[in-house]
């Protein structure tokens, strides 16, 4: 069991937290991009690509889901209203684009998911941009949250 664990999605973040914190061996911090994976690598701190927590099946898993969303708006009778000469308005959304957006937010969903189940921390650090997929997990867990 990990008593704090850092969730890092930009090299800015880095500002911000006590480098002491990230050192420390009750911590653990988990990097989900390049850029942050090569900050934390410049500064000496030990960390862990949170990628790899993911397989090949979740890959797939998430990028059927995304597609599952491509008429997401049919199943929503309150966006009726939005139709114009009987198209609806978000039909005309490029999917491509909609998905391009989906995919890593879902991505991001799981592996923090994943993470927080293997890990079992008493306490989550992270930032604004996973504040909102964290606290939705942490309700279900009894973790202290800081953003």
């Amino acid at each position: 069991m990990v008593v704090n664990l850092f969730l890092i999605n930009e090299p800015t973040d880095l500002d911000v937290i006590d480098i002491k914190q990230l050192n420390s061996s009750d911590s653990k911090v988990f990097s989900f991009n390049l850029r942050v994976h090569k900050s934390l690598q410049k500064k000496g701190i030990k960390h862990e690509i949170a990628e790899n927590h993911l397989s090949e099946e979740d890959h797939l898993k998430v990028f059927d889901a995304a597609v599952s969303f491509r008429e997401w708006y049919k199943n929503k009778p309150a966006l009726k209203d939005m139709e114009y000469e009987n198209v609806n308005l978000f039909s005309l959304l490029d999917t491509n684009e909609f998905q391009s957006y989906l995919i890593p937010v879902l991505l991001n969903f799981l592996l923090i998911k994943k993470i927080i189940k293997s890990e079992k921390p008493s306490k989550i650090i992270t930032t604004s941009d996973f504040s909102n997929i964290v606290k939705s997990l942490s309700k279900r867990i009894e973790t202290e949250l800081e953003i």
